[in-house]
């Protein structure tokens, strides 16, 4: 079965916009589990040396803190 670039093209934009779609749902589900860890009396502080001492590899995690850090 052939294609034409015309359909390639919808399939990859309608690909990716499933993905980005995707990315931003995990985001939003994040950030109402961490509000909820805020209600239950957990502070940031807690919660950042959980991510990042747990979850994030070095070269990440100084990559996170180190962008953060040039924000401010």
């Amino acid at each position: 079965m052939r294609i034409t670039k015309r359909q390639l093209g919808r399939i990859i934009k309608e690909e990716k916009a499933k993905i980005l779609k995707e990315q931003r749902g995990g985001r939003d589900e994040a950030f109402v589990m961490l509000d909820q860890l805020r209600d239950q009396g957990i502070g940031d502080t807690a919660i950042l040396e959980y991510i990042i001492g747990d979850h994030l590899s070095g070269g990440m995690a100084y990559e996170v803190i180190s962008g953060y850090w040039d924000e401010l």
